[in-house]
């Protein structure tokens, strides 16, 4: 285990006195450190939860480390998750071309160690300059992106991403202004945009389908209006309210497919004397902690098909083709198959709803565009 050493450096942070938490210390951390085979025989078989971060300046590492001391601050997580700190990255690793390589290694050996589907990763990330060397070093084959934020694209990166053939779909949930980006509606690679708007009216309904695809799901505080995050790199008036910003964590983490969770764009924690911002991503964190070990793993097309999963073939419609969709009556989740194609993407009820009225929306139409 000394990769873990080489790569991170343990981070320093306050704990109020007879908390849960130790961040060098959780879970037996300096066990599993010195004596990393027989520690993971004991663990292995659990759900578990690496928090890592990478700051590059003082600033950005006072940031990281308010955001764990107000995680440790609160109640215990639930018991049946194993979670461990590792700390942030060594400052030589974020300057040189060290990181992704470095970053790889590390997660490849832990995919080795446990099932995926127990397997998470917690990110804090003050910039999101570094995205890129965390992204290009994730261990999958092909996977789909969920990017919460109103004011970036990672239009270098999905292009990197898709050249390697990593990349399925890039899902921006945005503002309106993405839908006029020339750059990116005219690209080659599967962007799927959701406005805020529609995210806000009902978070499960627009959300919980794309996240329930996703590999990684990039949580910008700057999609946070600034009444509730001071200390996000760019400010607005407009954005999610604390409590749904929180809710998006709670889903991510019921979510079967998320491994990587990032926390990014909150590089002005200095500028914020209310401590609303750090306490915003720690119970955002809190919360994932608490909710990951209720996720349910369902895959509908698996044979033969479980006993739960209801399939409703051909779907007659007004639109030009039939779909076939497909139903859990134990987790109520919703599935399309897409025509023509062995392609099934998860969508929430109320878009099942609209397609059995013909009722096309913009994001089912574009999984139909690219991939029947």
């Amino acid at each position: 285990m000394e990769f873990v050493e080489y790569i991170f450096e343990r981070s320093s942070c306050k704990t109020k006195e007879g908390s849960f938490y130790d961040p060098f210390l959780i879970n037996n951390y300096d066990g599993f450190v010195k004596n990393f085979e027989l520690a993971k025989e004991s663990v292995k078989d659990k759900k578990a939860v690496f928090l890592l971060s990478a700051a590059k300046t003082e600033e950005d590492k006072k940031a990281v480390d308010t955001i764990r001391t107000a995680l440790y601050d609160l109640d215990e997580t639930n018991k049946e998750v194993i979670f461990f700190d590792v700390g942030n990255i060594q400052p030589n690793l974020i300057t040189h071309d060290k990181l992704s390589s470095s970053l790889k290694y590390f997660f490849e050996e832990l995919y080795g160690i446990w099932d995926k589907e127990n397997l998470r990763f917690l990110i804090l990330l003050p910039q999101r300059t570094v995205l890129p060397d965390f992204l290009s070093s994730i261990p999958e084959k092909l996977f789909t992106i969920t990017d919460v934020n109103s004011y970036f694209d990672l239009s270098d990166t999905v292009k990197m991403l898709t050249a390697r053939g990593n990349l399925l779909i890039y899902n921006l949930i945005g503002a309106m202004q993405f839908f006029f980006n020339y750059e990116l509606h005219d690209s080659q690679y599967n962007e799927i945009f959701v406005r805020f708007g529609d995210v806000k009216e009902d978070l499960y309904s627009y959300f919980e389908p794309v996240a329930r695809e996703s590999k990684v799901v990039i949580n910008s505080l700057d999609s946070v209006a600034s009444a509730f995050a001071r200390g996000s790199c760019l400010r607005s008036a407009n954005g999610f309210d604390a409590y749904s910003f929180s809710a998006l964590s709670h889903i991510e983490a019921l979510s079967p497919a998320v491994r990587f969770n990032f926390y990014t764009s909150f590089c002005n924690f200095g500028d914020d004397t209310t401590g609303s911002s750090a306490s915003l991503i720690a119970q955002s964190v809190w919360l994932y902690l608490n909710t990951f070990q209720k996720a349910v793993y369902e895959n509908p097309l698996a044979k033969p098909t479980p006993d739960h999963i209801e399939i409703i073939h051909q779907l007659n419609t007004d639109i030009d083709f039939d779909l076939t969709f497909y139903h859990s009556t134990f987790t109520d989740r919703w599935w399309i198959q897409i025509p023509g194609s062995a392609f099934v993407f998860a969508i929430s009820g109320l878009e099942y709803e609209r397609l059995k009225k013909g009722i096309v929306p913009d994001r089912i139409l574009k999984l139909i565009k690219n991939f029947s």
